[in-house]
């Protein structure tokens, strides 16, 4: 705007036209200016807006595409310098880097961009000679909008603050000094932050790259335009703000000179881009519509990856046929949905068929509302094992995003994702309870069903404070709340004043489970079911309205050949409920277990192991992978396992039955799987260590293979590989390192050291692999989640065994290899490793590499100390350490951030005092002239920041 000769009055536009414009023009040219909406970017953003803005300006003949781009600084290119889009040889100006296919070969990009309008180039030429005989008007433009906007001319022209980290400061640019280049933009829908991605495109363009963005490439085929670029970054790991602006106006200066170098004559014989783009409308409708999916998919995402779909199938594939009835039809439950908004709550004994029958009432409802999409239908499970994603904010956060399906409340999560987007902030938790009344409020009615409240945090208040809000939701009168808890006095008591039900195992239930699982007993029994059928009063007895044990009990008896052994089992039950119940049913169960022969006992508690020992949720894909079963054999795991293992087909989980089997290996896993950690960390490092995965193995003939990891790199797919097939299960025996084979091999690359850290006499295992320098690297890129390069160089230095070792805290096979690599000769450099170790929080092994002479000051390539890493993801202990052995607390990186900064960002009060205790600087501020305090997201960190002495002010 600031560089139009005339700015002209708005104009009226479309209400459905959704960009702002500007109207102007320069020298004879009448302009029209937009932007994208703030927070959007990439090339499908870019095509949106361009099709609105010539729907509503059909006279349009050519466009610019003016703004801010990622310098290759292997071609010359220097922050503040300004590129423009131009054919070289068989490329267009701009080329589509992430558009195309994997093949044998490597990554083959499909289709072409069209070259920018004849009479665009036309002007470039004149201009360009020009520039070569008179020099260019830029300087004299931007001194222009120094002088006319004030208010701009802090931020948009150039400052002797402004730091290029590639050029000294004697030879620092000065205003008169931008230099325009010519040559290729790579555009993509992919931020560009890393150096070696970076130069590895270049080298794919036969190194003619003068620059990477993110929006041209939606253009340059239905909008004919020339793209002009500020150098604002270098597009690597230190991208920051600070050259951004004043890019900007760079860019748009050029953009001016270009202008009034365009003769109108040449202008004229373009035919105009409305005439070009028939069947406006259908375009816009469909960018429209695959951008709005889109976004909508990232901002519901972005709320909480959590679905509790997957558990809500898992649980209605095991409601037996016409159980739970008696609930749906009680007077209670009826007068539940025929109220204005009241609560039901429903408490009964551990393992009574709570979840089942909250699963059973979801179901009841998503069938009697699945029509009207006036009402909003949301579920949580409680689980004691997902605290961490179970905090009042992201159990509302939850809620929001399965009520957000749509209208009001689908605008409203994307506005609340863009106001965040920037800063990388997560919202409130005022800001999320604020958000969710108003869709609610938009809602004829909703319905919440909360099971397992009692599996929800408490430790910190955490229920409290989510119970208080989730009332305080249902006070706008038309919320349906459904609830189940144990018999927890303090729970049960805040539903004193609503509908309340207890839940038992019925007897009709109990008994329609057993019939529908009589066909599992042995054949030879079963042609005695009457006398079986008769013994059903016993098991029923004996459960006292605990459902789960109905299921264990029953599970006993199908591996019961004979009607005297079934009968003795019946008989060994007790009338009443034993305090000790479950503890005697699973123990009945690991003697079962432990009676088998020995393949299937072996089966057994290698399974077991790896549901109680496991980082994470396993997979059964992933399972048999481990241990080599063929894929139709999920029926035997459950069977071998005595019924305390489930699989559920759709998720592909694998999993313990019940929390209350998990509670009791977590008590007794080192009685019956002493072994269990060492047996896993060696099944990976054998996994690891398979002829498939040598070095740079994605470099082989399997395409799949490599788009798998650059996607996942790249983070195209949240859920999973696109490409692979739902109903391709690869086996041990086809090792296709595709989708599972891939994930197994993530999970051995990324937890194995974990296992091995708490596992006894494996330490000659560790060593055989980490001295598999090839396989050990493969595995490291998965860990660290590097980028398929075929070079080797982004290591550093070799000895990545060492760095493994340094990186899961395992100090005794540390010591050896540190020893073996002395016994080489030599002195490489041990810091690299140290800065693995601090990241990891791995005190005992950094305190190795000290003890050895690694130098807790040196610096990597990205110019980072161990402390800066330390400080950004490591434990206090670890950072102490470094601390108290000489490491400089005011180190910075090239951007000038301090590790006080990094501690003050992660909201980490102790290791911020530390720092401080340890002299940081607390007036200190980086390149791109923020302070201290604007690094603090709440009150309690600027607080701790002005008790010690920080001066309030965030930029200079």
């Amino acid at each position: 705007m600031a560089m139009l000769h005339e700015i002209h009055h708005d104009l009226p536009k479309h209400q459905d036209d959704h960009n702002n414009y500007i109207l102007g023009s320069i020298g004879p040219h009448n302009v029209v200016i937009t932007c994208l909406p703030m927070g959007r970017i990439g090339t499908n953003s870019a095509a949106t807006v361009a099709a609105r803005m010539v729907s509503a300006f059909p006279a349009i003949k050519v466009g610019l595409m003016v703004g801010i781009g990622g310098g290759i600084p292997s071609s010359g290119v220097r922050l503040g310098d300004v590129v423009v889009g131009t054919p070289d040889g068989a490329y267009p100006g701009v080329v589509q880097w992430d558009l195309g296919k994997a093949e044998s070969e490597g990554f083959k990009r499909t289709g072409a961009l069209n070259n920018p309008p004849t009479c665009l180039l036309t002007a470039l030429g004149r201009l360009y000679t020009k520039h070569e005989m008179h020099g260019s008007k830029m300087p004299q433009y931007l001194d222009h909008l120094k002088r006319n906007w004030p208010r701009l001319a802090s931020r948009y022209t150039w400052s002797a603050s402004l730091n290029d980290p590639l050029v000294p400061n004697g030879q620092r640019k000065k205003p008169e000094g931008v230099r325009v280049h010519y040559g290729l933009i790579a555009s993509g829908n992919q931020v560009i932050k890393d150096d070696k991605l970076r130069d590895r495109l270049n080298d794919q363009f036969g190194g003619k790259l003068l620059c990477v963005e993110m929006e041209a490439a939606g253009l340059m085929n239905d909008f004919p335009c020339l793209v002009i670029r500020g150098i604002c970054d270098y597009a690597d790991s230190e991208k920051s703000k600070e050259w951004q602006e004043y890019a900007a106006a760079a860019a748009a200066a050029y953009a001016r000179e270009l202008l009034e170098s365009l003769q109108p004559s040449d202008v004229v014989g373009e035919r105009s881009i409305g005439d070009v783009l028939t069947q406006i409308s259908e375009i816009v409708s469909k960018l429209e519509s695959k951008m709005d999916r889109e976004q909508s998919s990232e901002s519901l995402h972005w709320l909480t990856p959590v679905s509790y779909s997957p558990q809500y199938s898992d649980f209605l594939r095991r409601v037996q046929p016409g159980t739970g009835q008696w609930l749906l039809q009680s007077p209670k439950y009826q007068a539940w949905l025929g109220s204005t908004g009241e609560t039901l709550f429903c408490s009964g004994i551990p393992s009574s068929g709570k979840t089942m029958l909250a699963t059973i009432v979801i179901n009841d409802i998503l069938a009697r509302f699945r029509y009207d999409t006036s009402i909003g239908i949301a579920f949580i499970y409680g689980d004691f094992r997902r605290k961490a994603q179970q905090t009042p904010t992201d159990l509302f956060l939850s809620l929001l995003k399965q009520l957000g399906n749509g209208g009001f409340a689908l605008k409203a999560i994307k506005d609340l994702h863009d106001r965040h987007r920037y800063r990388t902030t997560r919202p409130e938790h005022d800001e999320v309870l604020r958000l969710l009344h108003s869709v609610v409020k938009h809602h004829t009615k909703v319905f919440i069903v909360v099971d397992a409240l009692d599996e929800l945090q408490v430790s910190d208040g955490g229920l409290g404070l989510f119970l208080d809000d989730l009332f305080g939701l249902q006070k706008t009168g038309n919320v349906f709340l459904f609830a189940t808890s144990r018999n927890n006095p303090p729970i049960t008591k805040v539903f004193n004043n609503g509908l309340r039900l207890e839940i038992q195992a019925t007897t009709q239930d109990v008994e329609k489970y057993i019939d529908c699982k009589m066909y599992q007993l042995r054949s030879g029994v079963q042609e005695n079911t009457e006398m079986i059928l008769r013994d059903k009063t016993k098991i029923i007895e004996s459960t006292q309205g605990i459902f789960l044990l109905a299921e264990l009990h029953f599970n006993a008896l199908v591996g019961k050949t004979t009607l005297k052994s079934i009968r003795s089992y019946l008989d060994s039950l007790p009338n009443g409920l034993d305090p000790q119940i479950y503890r005697l049913v699973y123990d009945d169960a690991m003697r079962r277990i432990l009676d088998q022969p020995n393949e299937q006992r072996r089966l057994a508690i290698k399974v077991l192991s790896w549901l109680t020992f496991a980082q994470r949720t396993m997979t059964w894909t992933e399972i048999r992978l481990f241990l080599a079963i063929e894929p139709n054999k999920a029926n035997d795991i459950v069977a071998v396992c005595a019924g305390v293992v489930t699989i559920d087909a759709k998720s592909d989980v694998i999993r313990l039955v019940h929390y209350t089997a998990r509670k009791y290996f977590d008590q007794t896993k080192l009685d019956w799987l002493p072994k269990a950690e060492g047996y896993i960390s060696r099944t990976c490092l054998t996994y690891l260590s398979l002829d498939l995965f040598e070095d740079r193995f994605w470099e082989g003939s399997d395409s799949e293979l490599k788009s798998w990891w650059w996607d996942r790199y790249l983070g195209v797919t949240k859920n999973g590989s696109k490409w692979i097939d739902g109903e391709r299960t690869p086996t041990e025996i086809d090792l296709k390192p595709v989708g599972k084979v891939m994930e197994a091999y993530e999970y051995a690359s990324k937890f194995w050291g974990y296992h091995a850290y708490t596992a006894d006499e494996v330490d000659q295992d560790i060593l055989l692999f980490l001295r598999k320098e090839s396989k050990v690297r493969s595995s490291w890129r998965l860990l660290r989640n590097v980028p398929p390069y075929p070079s080797t160089e982004i290591f550093g230095e070799d000895n990545v065994g060492i760095r493994a070792a340094a990186y899961f805290g395992l100090d005794r096979v540390l010591r050896i290899l540190l020893k073996d690599l002395g016994n080489g000769g030599g002195k490489p450099s041990i810091s690299t490793p140290l800065t693995w170790a601090t990241y990891n929080g791995q005190q005992g092994a950094a305190l190795v590499l000290i003890e050895n002479g690694a130098d807790v000051n040196e610096k990597d390539s990205y110019g980072q100390t161990a402390l800066l890493y330390g400080v950004q993801e490591g434990g206090i202990g670890a950072v102490l350490l470094l601390l108290n052995n000489g490491a400089d607390v005011n180190a910075e990186t090239p951007s000038g951030r301090t590790p006080l900064t990094f501690a003050v960002e992660r909201n980490d009060l102790e290791l911020t005092q530390a720092l401080i205790d340890h002299g940081a600087k607390l007036n200190s501020r980086d390149k791109g002239g923020r302070f201290l305090l604007y690094w603090a997201h709440n009150e309690d960190m600027a607080e701790l920041l002005f008790k010690n002495g920080v001066p309030p002010v965030m930029f200079d």
